[in-house]
């Protein structure tokens, strides 16, 4: 790689020749993710995961398939259960991955948050380390959720590269230091599902209030397009199938969106899924107009509904990393906007609190098969 005639190029943009995506320079030497990973202490530990390896826990294999899709390149993880009784497998604490540029870097942000299990993410630029938390993002302000800028790294040496990064090093995670260090970042106020509640909540009382809409039709039109978005942006409504039932998405998730367009997808899904989610009232067509249809869907795709009032942010949401569990947590919150929701326990359980409770439990008395649990709460 140091041989190579197009340095300017390698260190800028990355080089074609020698296949490396990105190189900064540091203490005199070209430092490239491997060399990172190194001087992180990622390299020597087994707690250290490549979203390349086949060989991941069944049950957070979704997580590092999902990860490598967003463009991160390994993961640090924390163990959740003792070390002598291991429960439930670690869990992600720093995703590590490389950009050309910080528009690129950016992207893999924004991705991460969406999928809402990042703690932290270390991102190797040219000449420049950024460390993000994936709970807090925003399209209008770069600096939110940016925990730490490296600038100008070609002027420092390896020693002072890992003390700037100590705290997200492998001893810090190892002795759960990072978590006294770095509390303030994961904070779950701002983490994708807490946002989506958060305006979607705005969102249902506008509709309420300016548009004297009754609360169940409000859910049921948010939840079909909660539902009709993760379908899209998961690929699930491909274009030959859009086009076999005779469906034009801009219909429907659009400015010019209609009614009849979306009653005529809504149709169309439940009777290839057969059943509904968030199902439309069969007297839909008398409460709803094109105008609030074209509200909400525009909405979904990125407008504020009422200049200068309501900042919803939706067009930094992208379905295709959003875990699909966030769907009980809207329908819990809707149930609970209607008074109903303590009436028929309906209360989400995030993963990672279940996760815990299993570990207390076990620990306390380990589980066997056909043994009843009460659970009071």
């Amino acid at each position: 790689a140091i041989r190579c005639n197009l340095i300017q190029n390698f260190v800028l943009k990355g080089c074609n020749v020698c296949n490396i995506k990105t190189l900064a320079y540091v203490g005199g030497v070209f430092l490239n993710l491997d060399q990172l990973l190194d001087e992180l202490g990622y390299a020597q530990s087994q707690n250290y995961r490549a979203t390349s390896d086949s060989s991941q826990e069944p049950l957070t294999e979704h997580l590092f398939r999902a990860a490598k899709k967003a463009g991160v390149q390994g993961a640090y993880v924390f163990q959740t259960s003792p070390l002598e009784q291991k429960i439930l497998p670690p869990r992600p604490a720093v995703y590590v991955a490389e950009a050309k540029t910080r528009e690129e870097a950016r992207e893999i942000h924004r991705r991460l948050w969406n999928l809402g299990n990042a703690p932290f993410i270390v991102i190797l630029l040219p000449n420049e380390i950024r460390v993000y938390t994936g709970f807090n993002f925003s399209l209008s302000n770069e600096k939110q959720g940016l925990i730490k800028e490296i600038k100008g790294i070609v002027d420092l040496t390896f020693e002072s590269l890992r003390d700037k990064l100590a705290d997200f090093g492998a001893d810090s995670i190892d002795s759960g230091k990072i978590w006294e260090t770095q509390s303030k970042y994961v904070t779950p106020d701002k983490r994708v599902d807490t946002h989506l509640l958060n305006n979607l909540n705005k969102l249902e009382q506008y509709l309420l209030k300016e548009r004297s809409l009754d609360l169940p039709i409000i859910h049921a039109l948010i939840g079909k397009y909660v539902y009709i978005r993760y379908l899209h942006d998961r690929k699930i409504l491909s274009e030959e199938w859009l086009l076999e039932n005779n469906l034009n998405l801009d219909s429907v998730l659009s400015r010019n969106a209609t009614l009849a367009g979306l009653l005529h997808l809504a149709e169309v899904l439940e009777d290839r899924f057969n059943g509904a989610i968030f199902p439309l009232p069969s007297n839909i067509e008398s409460i709803l107009s094109d105008e609030i249809v074209s509200l909400v869907a525009s909405t979904f795709k990125g407008d504020d509904p009422v200049s200068g009032q309501l900042h919803l942010d939706f067009e930094a949401y992208d379905f295709s990393y959003i875990p699909v569990e966030t769907l009980s947590a809207i329908y819990e919150q809707f149930l609970h906007s209607q008074g109903t929701g303590k009436q028929v326990g309906a209360v989400y359980t995030p993963e990672p609190v279940a996760d815990y409770l299993l570990c207390e439990l076990e620990e306390s008395k380990p589980l066997q098969s056909g043994m009843k649990i009460l659970d009071p709460c």
